[in-house]
């Protein structure tokens, strides 16, 4: 950021909002009628709208859960589910996930 300091990703909302915007007004059809763009945030509506496209496309709960399930390990322990592993631990554990990630990928 300007103060030479590691950035937020909330720093980047009003940005992500102008792009956002954007889109809206190429394709005003692709947003629900009365969208609130400044309820949007790159932390959460990414998210939000990849998990609903994956449960759109019937991709098992299971597999969305195994994807988005950092998020729960961060919200149970308040910070990084990788935390404390060793390196080959994290891979394994990466490697263990890529069948999982990629059909949640390809559902989209």
């Amino acid at each position: 950021n300007k103060k030479g300091e590691r950035a937020k990703i909330s720093d980047f909302d009003d940005l992500f909002r102008v792009y956002i915007k954007k889109a809206h007004a190429r394709k005003p059809k692709e947003f629900p009628p009365g969208t609130d763009f400044e309820q949007y945030s790159l932390r959460r509506s990414l998210r939000r709208g990849s998990t609903t496209t994956a449960a759109n496309n019937q991709v098992l709960e299971q597999v969305v859960n195994r994807i988005n399930r950092w998020r729960k390990d961060n919200n149970a322990r308040g910070g990084d589910p990788m935390s404390g592993l060793t390196m080959r631990e994290v891979y394994t554990a990466v490697r263990s996930s890529i069948d999982a990630a990629l059909a949640y990928s390809l559902s989209h």
